[in-house]
């Protein structure tokens, strides 16, 4: 609500001719700032990946099915190089 006193006084000025100064809640916008903000991943939780949404294991199980049903011995020595 406090914000919305502040743009609807600004507005006012505005309307009547004076010069609105923006500068002077810049201190208040910057106390809202998180503090841990890099910690909590930061620029990073800025983008979203298409790969968020891909579960790898599933990913593998329909690879590994698509390359059995093409060649089987080609799935039958992928499979036998890994390990448990």
């Amino acid at each position: 609500m406090a914000e919305f006193n502040r743009m609807k006084a600004k507005l006012t000025s505005f309307k009547n001719g004076k010069p609105v100064d923006d500068f002077e809640d810049d201190d208040e916008e910057n106390s809202d700032v998180d503090p841990e903000y890099e910690e909590n991943a930061g620029e990073y939780a800025l983008y979203d990946s298409p790969l968020e949404e891909t579960d790898e294991l599933i990913a593998i199980k329909q690879t590994l099915d698509e390359i059995y049903q093409i060649d089987q011995n080609a799935y039958q020595y992928i499979t036998s190089t890994q390990t448990d």
